[in-house]
């Protein structure tokens, strides 16, 4: 760590500091964006799959809630275009069940029975309207069409025997004939002829065959003609024979053909009969069923007991026979739409009551979920806060350490300056040639500031010291010159000798500077032919052969001048023998 340290820059140490705090704080971003996407992906999932699954079976209530109302529609107005609706409701609810089932296992599981309901339904459904077809969808068609016809034709032939309008009006005729012979009072005479044109203009209008329409016609003019003559004799005060007479037996006659066409109540009772029918259409009770079955017994055993021509009894018993059996089908098919009915509306409950059961599911899986995502959330948010602060601190302790290996050295280097103001010290800075730190520089130039003036120290010292020492010598010769005597000269000597120590210590100083430089020389040599070895342009590579010719010349005279040196030694004084 401390070689990489002392390869950068102050601004490339810097730029780390800032740098490793970024990122640090990208490392506190991206955990913030780490949370918040997993935050991102829980909810996604809560939309895409709980969500989802809620808004799905939402969708299939409403569906099949909207197929039940086009059911019931169908149902009150049998219209094909309610039952077309419903159909396309229900096929609806399908696809949306099997949107659902595909999301997952669990929903596919969870979505047999709905689908089971769905397709229950929808074949109640078909059976119902296959019924309402065969039914009739309306009072001309299926079984309600020709249950009307036969209704229709038993209302038609009872119609025939209804004749008690035209009996009361005999029964008029035959009271005012008797007070007439009672009373002998020409009002009643009026009064017959009156009730004869009414009893003609009702047997018109009677429902009668024509032919039975032209016996009472006839007999009726015939009872006219009879009663005119006897009408004459009570008026005349004749004898009248107690009110017998032609007219009578005409009479009996007339009330014999009406009683061979008439049903007492026959009308009525039918008339009741469709009254009851109605209702169980209606309301659908079978209690009507039972009020129908017994008017039918009534109205077949009035006819059966009747006076009417067995002809006219077994054509009725035949429509009546016509009408009960397509009553009966009616009822039954009746009774199948009830019991179909009852299987769609309890097809209908038990999808709501899945459907609710898969949306309750569904609330608690999405506040399971929302508690998971929340608890995570928290937990994240703890996480972030820590890494926060930690990556604070590290940040911290980044700057503090780079600004400490800025700060160290220099504050190391302005006390070796002050030293070297004042005094000669032996002390260097710390100094790695392989460092690109300008603090590491500025050590560099520091150590050679502080080796050169140490040199110059040294040497200034060992020449004053070899001055000194020559003076002394050259002084001690002079005065030997004038008084020679055995002190002098060995003190003499003693002189030479400090001269000679002087002069070679001042000469090993000289050739360890030589050898520095020597040194300096062949680290120039090596660094240019390194630099020889890589790719430069011509004239790079021009200049740096040049600057290795001018090493290689520095080197080969600097060895001269040491070898020479070396040779020579230590010089004499000029007068020193």
């Amino acid at each position: 760590m401390g070689s990489l340290i002392r390869k950068l820059q102050i601004s490339e140490k810097i730029s780390l500091g800032f740098g490793l705090v970024g990122i640090l704080f990208l490392g506190v971003i991206w955990q913030y964006h780490v949370v918040l996407g997993a935050a991102m992906a829980d909810y996604q999932e809560l939309l895409d799959t709980y969500a989802a699954r809620k808004h799905h079976v939402q969708t299939i209530e409403r569906h099949i809630l909207s197929a039940r109302a086009l059911g019931k529609e169908f149902i009150i107005s049998r219209e094909e275009a309610a039952a077309t609706g419903t159909k396309n409701q229900i096929l609806a609810t399908l696809k949306e069940t099997a949107q659902l089932a595909v999301l997952s296992d669990q929903d596919q599981q969870a979505m047999l029975p709905i689908i089971n309901l769905v397709n229950s339904y929808s074949e109640a459904f078909d059976a119902l309207v296959e019924a309402w077809r065969l039914m009739g969808l309306d009072h001309n068609s299926g079984l309600q069409g020709a249950f009307r016809n036969s209704v229709h034709d038993l209302e038609s032939l009872a119609a025939r025997f209804e004749t008690s309008k035209i009996y009361l009006n005999l029964l008029q005729i035959r009271r005012a004939e008797k007070d007439l012979g009672l009373r002998k009072d020409s009002q009643y005479q009026q009064q017959v002829l009156l009730l004869i044109a009414n009893f003609k203009a009702t047997t018109q209008q009677s429902n009668l065959g024509e032919d039975i329409k032209r016996q009472l016609v006839r007999l009726i003019d015939s009872y006219s003609d009879a009663f005119s003559e006897y009408s004459s004799r009570v008026l005349s005060n004749q004898d009248i024979d107690g009110g017998k007479g032609q007219f009578r037996d005409i009479a009996h006659e007339i009330e014999a053909l009406i009683t061979k066409n008439y049903v007492p109540d026959l009308e009525a009772n039918i008339l009741q009969l469709r009254r009851r029918e109605k209702d169980f259409l209606l309301r659908g009770d079978p209690e009507y069923v039972g009020m129908v079955n017994h008017l039918v017994e009534k109205i077949e055993s009035q006819v059966r007991d009747s006076a009417i021509d067995t002809p006219g009894k077994n054509q009725f018993s035949e429509l009546l026979n016509d009408y009960n059996r397509d009553f009966s089908a009616l009822v039954e098919q009746q009774q199948s739409i009830g019991a179909l009915t009852n299987d769609m509306e309890t097809a209908v409950k038990g999808i709501m009551d899945e459907a609710q059961k898969n949306v309750a599911v569904a609330n608690n899986q999405m506040e399971s979920v929302v508690r998971r995502i929340r608890q995570t959330s928290e937990a994240s948010e703890y996480n972030l806060l820590w890494i926060t602060g930690i990556a604070l601190a590290a940040g911290i302790l980044f700057a503090w350490l780079i600004s400490r290996a800025i700060s160290r050295p220099l504050r190391r280097m302005a006390g070796m300056l002050n030293h070297l103001a004042f005094e000669e010290t032996t002390n260097r800075m710390p100094h790695y040639p392989d460092g690109r730190d300008e603090v590491n520089a500025m050590a560099g130039s520091v150590n050679t500031i502080a080796d050169h003036r140490q040199q110059f120290i040294q040497w200034w010292k060992k020449s004053m010291a070899e001055a000194e020492a020559r003076e002394e010598l050259q002084r001690q010769i002079d005065l030997a010159g004038e008084s020679p005597s055995r002190t002098g000269t060995d003190k003499q000597q003693q002189l030479e000798k400090n001269y000679y120590a002087t002069q070679e210590a001042k000469m090993l100083l000289l050739k360890e500077q030589l050898s520095n430089i020597r040194q300096l020389n062949f680290e120039s040599l090596e660094k240019l032919d390194a630099l020889l070895g890589e790719t430069h342009r011509m004239q790079t590579n021009n200049e740096l052969r040049a600057l290795r010719l001018h090493a290689q010349e520095i080197k080969s005279k600097l060895s001269m001048i040491i070898n020479a040196r070396g040779d020579d030694g230590p010089t004499r004084p000029d007068h020193v023998h």
